[in-house]
Parts: C-alpha cells; sequence; structure tokens
C-alpha cells in the first residue's frame, strides 16, 4: 500500500469508528482530507475520549501506551498509541538513521527529557533516567546548567554513548562546558541527532571541528514521532511513510500533520503550531523525493509582523546575530529576542560570560548597524545584557524568540 492509499484507507474507517470525526463529517462517502477539519491542541485536548476510535474507549485501552505533550494550551495533551502502530511509525527514522549514519536501535543513546511520567501521571523529577536495558541514558532538562553539569558529563563519560539526540541550545552548552574546562570529549560519540529547536550554525560548527562525526536534524513533535529527517545533502525529506504534511496557505504557512499509522487515536490535520515551508523535490542526491521542508521558520505565535510589513521570525534573529556574533568575535553565548508588540521596539537580550563596558557598547552598536541593513529601515532597538545563563521554558524548550504582547 502505497502512502496515497494509506491516507484513504485511514479517512475512511475514521469517518465511521470515531466518535469525534463521525458527528463532524456530514457526507462521509467523501474521502478527501480537506473535508476534515482542522485539530488544534485545544479542541485535541478537550475531545480526546471522542477522538480515540469505538473498539478501544475501554478496555483495549491497556494495549496502548500514551504520550503526553505540554503543548500551547497549559495543560498534557494525552495521545494513545497501540505499541504494535508507534513501532511502525518509527521505522522510517530508524531506516535512515541505519542507512546514513549506521544507527540501529540497540546502540547506546544520550538523551534529554523534562518530566518523567508513569502512565499519564507526572513523577518526581530525576536528574538521570536510564531505561530499562541501559541502552538509553537520559539527562533532564531542568537541571542543564552550570552547577549540574559536570554531573552530567561524568554519567555521559561512564555511559560513553554512541550518539546523541539533544537539542541544539543543549548541546552547545554541554560542549562549551568542555571546552571551557578542559574535558576530555566522550570518545564513544559518532553520530548526533538534533531535534525540538531549531537549528543554530554554532552547533553545527561544533559537530564538525570539535566531535567530527556525522549528524542530522530531525523535525518531529510527540503526538505524532517523526515529520522530516535531513538527508547528508541538507534536505528534511518529509516522512511520507509516516505523516501526511499540508501548510494552510500555499507553500508556506501553519504546518497540520496527519498521522498514517496511529490507527487508534487518528489525528487529522493537526495544527503543531510551527510554521513552516514546504518544497517538492523530484530528485535528491540521497535518491529520496517528494516533500521537503524548505525553511522552518518558528512557531506561530513567535513570527512578528511589523508596522511596516517585515515579519521576524526565529530564522531571521539567528541570521541577525550570526552576523553580530562574526562582526564581535564570537563574544556571544547566547541570546534571547524579545519583540514587543504595543510598539515599534526589539528588544535583545544578550547573554555573555563576564562583564565588559567595551564590549557592551561594540555588541549595541553592532546589532543597531546589522538591523538597519537588514530592514533597511530604522527600528527602536533596545539592547540588555545578562550575566547568567538562559533559563529554559516550563516544556522543556528554549527559543531564541519572545513575543510580548
Amino acid at each position: 500500500m502505497n502512502n496515497s492509499e494509506k491516507l484513504t484507507n485511514l479517512l475512511g474507517q475514521v469517518a465511521f469508528k470515531s466518535q469525534y470525526y463521525r458527528e463532524l463529517l456530514i457526507d462521509k462517502s467523501v474521502v478527501d482530507i480537506t473535508s476534515f477539519p482542522v485539530l488544534t491542541k485545544e479542541i485535541l485536548y478537550k475531545n480526546k475520549d471522542r477522538i480515540i476510535i469505538d473498539e478501544y474507549k475501554n478496555t483495549l485501552l491497556k494495549e496502548c501506551s500514551v504520550h503526553l505533550s505540554s503543548g500551547t494550551v497549559g495543560r498534557p495533551v494525552e495521545v494513545y498509541w497501540h505499541y504494535n502502530d508507534e513501532m511502525i511509525s518509527n521505522l522510517s527514522l530508524w531506516r535512515l538513521r541505519a542507512k546514513y549514519h549506521d544507527i540501529k536501535p540497540n546502540n547506546r543513546v544520550c538523551t534529554l527529557h523534562t518530566t518523567n511520567y508513569s502512565w499519564n501521571r507526572i513523577a518526581d523529577y530525576k536528574k538521570i533516567v536510564y531505561s530499562q536495558d541501559q541502552k538509553t541514558l537520559s539527562l533532564c532538562k531542568l537541571f542543564f546548567d552550570e552547577e549540574n553539569m559536570m554531573l552530567y558529563y561524568n554519567e555521559i563519560i561512564k555511559f560513553q554513548p554512541e550518539w546523541l539526540f539533544f537539542q541544539p541550545s543543549n548541546f552547545v552548552k554541554l560542549t562549551d562546558f568542555m571546552m571551557r574546562n578542559n574535558l576530555q570529549l566522550p570518545v564513544s560519540i559518532r553520530y548526533i541527532e538534533f531535534t525540538g529547536e531549531t537549528l543554530i550554525s554554532e552547533a553545527i560548527k561544533m559537530v564538525k571541528e570539535i566531535y567530527r562525526c556525522s549528524y542530522s536534524n530531525m523535525y518531529g513533535t510527540t503526538e505524532t514521532n517523526g515529520i522530516a529527517y535531513m538527508c547528508p545533502y541538507g534536505k528534511m525529506h518529509v516522512l511520507e511513510d509516516n505523516v501526511h504534511l499540508e501548510v494552510d496557505q500555499g507553500d508556506c504557512g501553519k504546518a497540520r500533520v496527519t498521522s498514517l499509522t496511529n490507527l487508534i487515536f487518528p489525528m487529522i490535520r493537526y495544527e503543531v503550531g510551527d510554521i513552516l515551508e514546504l518544497n517538492n523535490c523530484d530528485c535528491c542526491l540521497c535518491g529520496q523525493h517528494g516533500k521537503v521542508i524548505k525553511t522552518i521558520k518558528g512557531r506561530a505565535q513567535n513570527v512578528v509582523k511589523l508596522p511596516n510589513g517585515n515579519t521576524i521570525s526565529e530564522v531571521i534573529i539567528m541570521s541577525i546575530m550570526d552576523r553580530v556574533k562574526s562582526l564581535t568575535g564570537n563574544s556571544i553565548r547566547e541570546y534571547k529576542v524579545r519583540v514587543l508588540m504595543s510598539r515599534e521596539t526589539m528588544n535583545f537580550i544578550i547573554y555573555i560570560d563576564h562583564k565588559s563596558n567595551e564590549r557592551e557598547d561594540i555588541i549595541k552598536r553592532q546589532i543597531h548597524n546589522v538591523i538597519l541593513k537588514y530592514f533597511e529601515s530604522s527600528y527602536n532597538v533596545m539592547v540588555d545584557f545578562v550575566y547568567k545563563p538562559i533559563g529554559i521554558e516550563d516544556n522543556g524548550k528554549f527559543s531564541i524568540l519572545e513575543v510580548i504582547k
């Protein structure tokens, strides 16, 4: 069964087997994805008991696992998976990891977590967690700071992972800590996979110059698993055997994803909250074809339209700050940009390692100059300096762009 047939088959079953979709769809004979409503996080939270297919509503739930995502509604969003469907969902990722980087499920991995869950209940925070088979070491992102970094480093050295599955910001923090303290790199690491955040150029540079191993970028969600994966030639190929991906406006807009493999908890046109630009790729040098994500522009709530029509997203901020860092001798360790919606103001919050009035003046001047060149107009730019690490958000994610309304 090809991907188009999988989608048609899924939609046909959902129209009759899910109470939520059965009540929404007027003409159940029309099996077209555009006839299905958009599924937001809020709708998902309120209707989770009606979305699950009828036969699994009670006793058969014992055959399922549950994924919880903090989402943007302020409450955990529960998504049920049959164990077999979940395994099938991850197959496309594992095939590509094995093909391009010789990484298989039995290879030791170090990853990150925020909250521990027992079924659908939040368990106590644990800084260090091992999987039952001892193949996975997971470090808590909530404690990923200078105070705990040596503890994490020692655990990594003891574990000797073969690959890392990290958010770029935490990877940079860990690597920077090792470099500053003249610590030996874990020699076992031969592959690094980034996920969960915009892949910053500093992380790529560290992989190439310090670890000297292969790397990739994976775009996905807790609710649907993998959505796209970067091939060795830098293209983010959509995992079309796992998901159907669309955007709400032509080739660029709000991402809507339909899981093709979760057959008991159907999520049709699920709005993940990101702005994507999609292209079609007829033939990539890696041999794949189909949809590719050209740009992940950031979360929908973090794309700001300025009074003159320009927009600012995480991608634009990264471009501006990369230029500023190169002009100031890479003196900026971390940054976050706040955009005030009440007036035409950009407030740059710069995190650097130690106070230097001379360096502050240089950074401020360069930011003003780069902003002027980038937007070809004058903006009210404010720059504040902070001398402590950036804190992550409650959901364990880090965004370099914060919108203040």
